[in-house]
């Protein structure tokens, strides 16, 4: 389970940072007591958690969005995951703030991260749940920007409850179905297509 994100205070809140608050939010529910910790051989975060008696693995990339695909790459390798086994959690500028879109596959949509870990991993066959962030509004910023800006006050008071929606999709992925939560999240997202392309650069180390 990977949620992407940018390392360190001044982009934890930002809007380009919700798949590593979603990472906090599954760990608090799935309550394994574990907490993330820096593994330098990954160049992650990673946090162990109990489904039954399925382990779990939730990775916070360190390498900067961009990079993301290495440290992805290299935790699937060493515990032997297969791709179609690592579900990516990230954000989507195509989607309107709070929809949620579970998809088993597909192309990075420009998403910098994505294309990151679809180079690495040498495919684009794993599942990924999308979170809507919107675009900026009156178009008065970068799209770059903007998703490095933090949530403001009032998407923060959303953010709990969307992000509980977003769990309850891995849940079902991890209970492999996908189809059932694609039925339940998809149907609430205006037409968006995937491959719509973002705009400016995401920072590299």
């Amino acid at each position: 389970m990977a949620g992407l994100g940018n390392p360190g205070s001044r982009y934890a809140m930002n809007r380009h940072n919700v798949g590593f608050l979603f990472l906090d939010r599954l760990l608090g529910k799935l309550g394994s007591g574990d907490s993330f910790r820096f593994k330098s051989s990954f160049d992650a975060e990673i946090a162990e958690a109990r489904r039954g008696s399925d382990r779990v693995w939730l990775v916070k990339p360190q390498s900067y969005m961009n990079l993301s695909g290495g440290p992805v790459a290299r935790v699937a390798s060493y515990y032997k995951t297969e791709p179609s086994d690592v579900v990516v959690v990230y954000d989507d500028v195509a989607l309107p703030f709070g929809s949620i879109r579970v998809r088993p596959d597909g192309s990075a949509g420009g998403h910098k991260g994505m294309i990151s870990i679809i180079e690495q991993l040498g495919t684009e066959a794993f599942p990924r749940i999308r979170i809507g962030i919107a675009q900026p509004s009156g178009r008065k910023k970068s799209l770059a920007g903007y998703v490095l800006d933090d949530f403001d006050t009032a998407e923060r008071k959303e953010l709990p409850a969307i992000l509980d929606q977003a769990t309850d999709a891995f849940e079902l992925i991890a209970d492999r179905n996908i189809s059932k939560a694609m039925a339940r999240f998809n149907k609430r997202v205006a037409a968006s297509p995937e491959d719509a392309p973002l705009n400016g650069e995401q920072p590299q180390r």
